[in-house]
């Protein structure tokens, strides 16, 4: 591994409470460049811990978040389409905006998670599993495409082309196990 390939490892306090808010050193972040700087460059490493991915020409940074209570991102716009609209049989998928502006494609159905009756979220696999939730505009935008079977489970629905995803169900307590101590 070349040297300055390793990124630097830090840990400037930063803080996602329960209500998905940030902090920085105990006091809230509210300026909106910064908290999408953060929301944009946020991952996830296979330990399940957070960090901020910053880039220096060659030099790059894991900034470290202490604690993730709640979501660190949400999700503002969601529309399930065909992976490939011209083949029928192909997969629904995912096309997302989050609150941090970006738009993210192809995301597979398998990633939303029904957790309580009013949260939603999505999986970001292609960051290590960051979660997002739905806000309520979002969560009013795909009620038009899903279906609640008789055994209660939801499915995405594409109508015109006869497919169905199920969603599956999870726990909050399994996302933050932080927020959510076993006693």
């Amino acid at each position: 591994m070349k040297s300055g390939s390793i990124p630097r490892i830090t840990h400037p306090n930063v803080h996602v409470d329960r209500q998905g808010r940030w902090s920085y050193q105990e006091k809230f972040l509210s300026h909106e460049g910064i908290l999408s700087y953060f929301k944009q460059h946020l991952k996830r490493n296979q330990e399940g811990n957070y960090y901020i991915e910053n880039t220096f020409g060659k030099l790059k940074e894991h900034a470290y978040l202490d604690s993730v209570k709640g979501f660190p991102l949400n999700v503002t716009s969601i529309l399930p389409t065909l992976a490939n609209e011209n083949d029928s049989s192909s997969l629904i998928v995912l096309h997302v905006i989050l609150d941090s502006g970006e738009k993210l494609s192809n995301i597979e159905t398998t990633s939303l998670l029904i957790l309580t009756e009013d949260i939603v979220a999505i999986i970001l696999k292609q960051r290590g599993g960051v979660p997002a939730r739905l806000n309520p505009s979002a969560m009013t935008s795909l009620t038009d495409y899903l279906y609640c079977d008789p055994e209660g489970n939801y499915h995405i629905v594409l109508p015109s082309f006869q497919k169905k995803s199920k969603i599956r169900r999870s726990k909050l307590e399994e996302l933050f196990p932080e927020a959510y101590p076993k006693d």
